[in-house]
Formats: structure tokens, sequence, C-alpha cells
């Protein structure tokens, strides 16, 4: 029994040393740190500059109807789809065989009007006399004059019946009213036109304009003859235009409508091309800047 006793007490001094040793050793031991790297960078001195970018559509700079001014068979078309006209090319003949003998007829008439015009100046101027010494009577005297006044109206008409064939035989050849690109043609050699019916469209791309539109937050930021960025994309160029005008009226789409003009000399922007505008609208001023791919974790 003292022997039992013995061995318990030696286990229990044991187990107290180990627990001691190994909280001591936990003592010692130093705390784990994770450690980061860090890179310094300096802050730099730039440049901001503020800028407004939109969308917009290119659009010709002038567009030019030709129609046909007068009635008559389409006899020649001296031009095509993408046919470059100088102004006062000839484009379009119209048959011109029987308007010439209307003014041949009117020519006619106007000759006989005029004979009649005399005759009834004399007959009056007689007439009249007689009427003075009291050898007519009111009413002859009243004749007189009436045959008078209508040999004027009659002269008059004709007059007017030979200007109108004039102007008709004027415009029987149909020029070009601008120089500029055949964008469309409306008729064929054969068909009868009137006043007013279109033949050919004709737009001056020599300067384009780019329709865009800004919003009234933005519209204050511009103003005319402000020198903008174009870039377009389909033409693979990126030019300089100028602001032509803003106007001051909201459209449908609750923008305020944008034009820039951009010189095309050499023809490669054409109509309907997407464009894309920048336009520098504070001057520039120093900041300070750190570079883009610095970030905080």
């Amino acid at each position: 029994m003292k022997r039992l006793l013995i061995i318990a007490l030696g286990i229990l001094v044991l187990a107290g040393c180990s627990n001691a040793s190994a909280e001591e050793k936990t003592k010692n031991e130093a705390p784990v740190v994770e450690k980061k790297a860090v890179e310094v960078v300096s802050v730099e001195d730039r440049q901001m500059i503020g800028r407004l970018v939109m969308p917009g559509q290119v659009e010709a700079d002038k567009v030019q109807s030709v129609s046909s001014l007068v009635s008559g068979q389409i006899e020649a078309l001296y031009a095509e789809v993408g046919d470059y006209v100088e102004e006062g090319t000839l484009l379009v003949e119209i048959d011109d065989e029987f308007t010439k003998l209307q003014k041949n007829q009117a020519d006619i008439g106007s000759s006989l009007s005029s004979l009649s015009l005399e005759s009834a100046k004399r007959s009056y101027e007689r007439t009249k006399a007689l009427y003075e010494s009291g050898s007519v009577t009111q009413a002859q005297y009243d004749g007189a004059s009436d045959m008078l006044a209508k040999a004027k109206l009659d002269y008059s008409m004709g007059s007017n019946s030979v200007s109108q064939m004039r102007y008709q035989l004027k415009h029987m050849d149909i020029k070009a009213p601008i120089s500029g690109v055949i964008s469309m043609k409306m008729q064929n050699v054969g068909l009868a036109v009137n006043p007013g019916s279109p033949i050919y469209e004709i737009v001056d791309i020599n300067d384009v304009i780019v329709e865009a539109g800004v919003t009234e937050g933005d519209i204050n930021r511009l103003a005319k003859e402000q020198v903008v960025s174009v870039d377009l994309p389909a033409a693979n160029l990126i030019v300089d235009g100028t602001v032509e005008g803003v106007g001051p009226v909201q459209q449908q789409g609750g923008t305020y409508p944008v034009r820039v003009r951009i010189a095309n000399e050499e023809g490669l922007i054409k109509p309907g091309m997407y464009a894309e505008l920048s336009i520098e609208t504070e001057k520039p001023k120093n900041v300070l800047a750190v570079p883009k791919n610095c970030s905080s974790t």
C-alpha cells in the first residue's frame, strides 16, 4: 500500500513538470508575422483636360434636287449615279419639237394682235376727231374706245404666249445647278415629266457635316468655331473639324443639335458614316496623379 502511494505521487510530479515545460516553450516562441512586398511610387504632376465625347453621323454639305421646269418627254440623260459633275454641265434634254410648233403659233398670233392693235388705234383717232367736231355720236365714239381696249388686251395676251414659249424652250436643256456627285437618278429616257418632276439628286461632299446631339448639361460647354477631333472608323481616319452651330431648341430625343464641318477634299468621307466627336471643353490644368495600376488592398 505504501509502495503504491509513492508511485502515484511520482506520476503527478512528472506530469506537472511536463506542463510547465510546454507553457515555457510556448512563451519563448516568437509570433508569426505575415510579410508583404510594398512598392513605393512617386506622385506625378500631370495635365488634366476636360473633354466631351459624343456620337454623330456624316451628312452631305449640300443636297440639290434637279427637277424639270417644263412639261415634255425626256430625250437624253447624260449622267449616272456616282458621276461627278461641274456646275453648268448639261444633264438632261427634253424633246422640244412640239414646243417649237407652239412657239411658232404664238408668234403668228402675236403678229396678228399687233396688226389689230394698230388698226384699232387708227380707228379710234379718226372717231375721236369726228366726235370732237360733232360728226359722230357718243355711242360711235364709245365703240371705237372699246375696240382699242380689246385690241390692247389681245396684244398683251399674244405677247404673254410668246414669252411662255420662250421660257419653255429655254428650260428644255437642264444643267447642273451645283458641282457635286450624282447621288440619285429618278427618271429614264422616254418618260414624260411635268414641272417639278425630280430627275437627279446632286450632293456636294467637298465639305461634309457631322450631325450630333448634346445634352442640356453639356450644351453650354460648346461654342461656334470650337475645334473638334472626329474619329471615322469606316474611313480609317481621325480628322479635325469645327463647330458650325449649336441649335438652341431641344430635339425629340432630348438633345440639342450640333453641326461640325469637316474638309473632305479627297472624298473619302461619305454621307451616312458613323463618327465619334471629341471636343476639348476646358483648358488644361495641372493636377497631382498616381499611375493607373496603383491599388490598395
